[in-house]
């Protein structure tokens, strides 16, 4: 997790970022450690928009035509169904595959 994992946004205090520093690890040249400040690392190899992987190509137009990312009582959104089945193994596996082909 990120630093100060135990704690909500904008509730993140200096001592607790401290205390928590999260698991990256800050020397990407050696493999994790397994220490608390140490259990990942990562390259950044580019980036991908929220509105690219969902396939938004017109937020403004989206949201004045009612649409409506996720709602978390339906699972599942209006006039988008990139995040429909928030827990669902395969819906969780096609949004994975989605983000990997757009970094091919």
């Amino acid at each position: 997790p990120g630093p100060c994992s135990s704690k909500g946004l904008g509730q993140k205090t200096k001592t607790c970022l401290k205390s928590e520093p999260g698991g990256a690890c800050y020397n990407t040249s050696e493999p994790p450690t397994g220490a608390g400040d140490c259990t990942y690392s990562y390259q950044k190899v580019g980036e991908v928009s929220i509105n690219e992987l969902e396939g938004l190509h017109d937020p403004t137009t989206f949201k004045i035509m009612g649409g409506y990312e996720y709602n978390k009582y339906t699972d599942k959104g209006v006039h988008m169904s990139f995040w429909d089945g928030k827990e669902d193994v395969a819906a969780c596996q096609k949004r994975i595959d989605t983000l990997a082909a757009l970094f091919k």
